[in-house]
């Protein structure tokens, strides 16, 4: 499995749920009507699906002392630009190579980020160290690293009148590029925390760079769609209202559910991460990828059509544990010849498929609904 490259603003909001008064980043927007923990989606998402975390060590170093409890993060992830001059020589590359492919913006980029500069806008940089909420772009742009200097200054000449005046839009934005062009130099997936997702598509148009969703997020993606629209549906046709909830995403739901509250986030997450339905999930992925490398027709449709009739019997309300099997068991009455019966047991599967762990993984979900 490619491993998966987690912004340090994602990490960051899972160290600072030790701090839910001074750092409230579990709540998007910091809205207290939604369920806790959905400001923090990427992250736990990459955390739990992946095998392989990576993880940017300058911003990453540069935060450790504020939130202490990102250096447990060390016993499992891989660390990417340790040396000195890697960070301003990624910078460097994405204003050679990813900069030219932007397509010039419009508006849209002046009236991003219309609004206060914050902590989790500038946490990232190479100066972190506080800014006045109402600081501009070009204040910023006095403070920033060579690497990033030099970035700054190739956007400025490439959007003309349609460089951004808000300093949140320059942070967000070349933190952005610099992920993306990681990636592209490690060949990776990407997590990143929603404040940087905006780019994407208005300033790339076509242009992806690997941004589909790795495989193991689509699953638990697609299905959780099905689910929650299926829902919504017949919400709305037999009670006779449309579902006013808000939607909160399976996996958050089983975290709200199943979290040890006397234990950090993060110490919940590694918990979390080596249960065996998870293990077993981010294996059958593995296995799944391997299929798709090797073109083995043989297993993918196994995996893909186990997944597609699951999900067909949850929506028509059917919930059978894909971890047992049903055997036919044959009972026959002592003394009296040829009477007997025969009767169904669930027993567990000792061998399971790719496929059967996928869906184990999701009835688990399912079920702590």
């Amino acid at each position: 499995m490619k491993g998966v490259l987690i912004d340090t603003t994602s990490l960051i909001t899972l160290a600072a749920d030790k701090y839910p008064q001074e750092y409230p980043y579990g709540y998007r927007n910091s809205d207290k009507r939604n369920s806790r923990f959905i400001g923090q989606l990427s992250g736990i998402e990459a955390f739990l699906l992946s095998d392989n975390i990576i993880i940017d060590y300058p911003s990453y170093q540069r935060n450790l002392k504020q939130f202490p409890d990102l250096k447990q993060l060390e016993k499992i992830a891989e660390f990417i630009n340790i040396n000195n001059d890697d960070e301003d020589d990624c910078y460097m590359s994405c204003t050679d190579v990813i900069v030219p492919l932007m397509i010039r913006p419009g508006n849209f980029l002046i009236d991003i980020y219309r609004r206060h500069i914050e902590f989790l806008d500038y946490c990232e940089i190479s100066d972190n160290h506080g800014y006045a909420p109402s600081t501009y772009w070009k204040d910023l742009s006095r403070r920033l690293s060579d690497g990033e200097n030099i970035l700054v200054n190739a956007l400025e000449s490439m959007f003309g009148k349609y460089t951004p005046f808000y300093g949140a839009a320059l942070t967000n934005l070349i933190r952005f590029l610099y992920y993306i062009t990681c990636q592209e130099i490690y060949d990776c997936n990407l997590s990143l925390h929603y404040i940087k997702s905006y780019f994407l598509l208005d300033l790339y148009g076509e242009v992806s760079f690997n941004q589909e969703k790795y495989i193991a997020k689509n699953i638990l993606d697609v299905f959780d769609e099905k689910y929650s629209n299926n829902y919504n549906h017949n919400f709305k046709e037999w009670i006779g209202v449309e579902n006013s909830e808000i939607k909160i995403p399976l996996l958050i739901d089983y975290i709200n559910k199943n979290i040890d509250s006397g234990k950090t986030l993060i110490e919940n997450l590694i918990e979390f991460r080596n249960e065996r339905i998870f293990v077993d999930y981010r294996d059958a992925i593995n296995k799944l990828q391997i299929a798709i490398k090797n073109k083995d027709k043989f297993i993918i449709n196994e995996i893909t059509s186990s997944i597609e009739t699951y999900t067909n019997n949850i929506l028509k309300g059917e919930c059978k544990d894909p971890s047992k099997r049903i055997q036919k068991i044959g009972i026959s009455i002592p003394f009296i010849g040829g009477l007997g019966t025969e009767i169904n047991l669930n027993i567990p599967k000792l061998n399971k498929t790719p496929g059967d762990k996928i869906l184990v993984f999701l009835h688990k979900l399912i079920k702590s609904i």
